[in-house]
């Protein structure tokens, strides 16, 4: 019975990690470390989840299917305003970035996601797409990102 979740549990990655490449041409991930948050207080499921193991295989289908996938520093991602790229503080139970400086107001998560990006394309604009520069790719990804904002 356990070998049976474990083969579900994986081929739903797959088709997971295939519709997100079809989505797009660049995935960014944080880089987070999933034993120390194992140790917490859901540690039991985030194991059984695997997150670890969808990382890999998302990896494993990017390359495949050309589609870059990197991680990304996840530090301070949620202080952080996409927008002006000033810290803002807030606690746990704010959910909703403000900022102050440039009047950004968006989801919390969504913030995060946006800084996410922007740390990729960053990341992209010094290191290249796999040693071979794509300009196509980034250039879009930063058309349809300047849009959302």
């Amino acid at each position: 019975m356990h070998n049976h979740i474990a083969f579900v549990r994986k081929n739903y990655q797959f088709h997971l990690a295939h519709k997100l490449c079809d989505m797009a041409d660049t995935i960014f991930l944080e880089d987070i470390d999933f034993r120390l948050m194992a140790k917490g207080f859901l540690g039991k499921h985030t194991v059984d989840a695997s997150f670890g193991q969808f990382r890999q295989i998302l990896k494993y289908v990017g390359k495949r299917r050309n589609v870059f996938v990197a991680e990304v520093d996840h530090r301070g991602s949620s202080q952080t305003c996409p927008n002006c790229r000033i810290e803002v503080r807030k606690e746990l139970e704010d959910r909703i970035h403000s900022c102050p400086e440039c009047l950004y107001e968006v989801d919390r998560d969504v913030a995060s996601a946006q800084e996410l990006c922007n740390r990729g394309i960053e990341m992209l604009s010094t290191q290249g797409l796999w040693g071979k520069e794509i300009g196509c790719q980034v250039k879009g990804l930063r058309a349809e990102f300047t849009s959302a904002l």
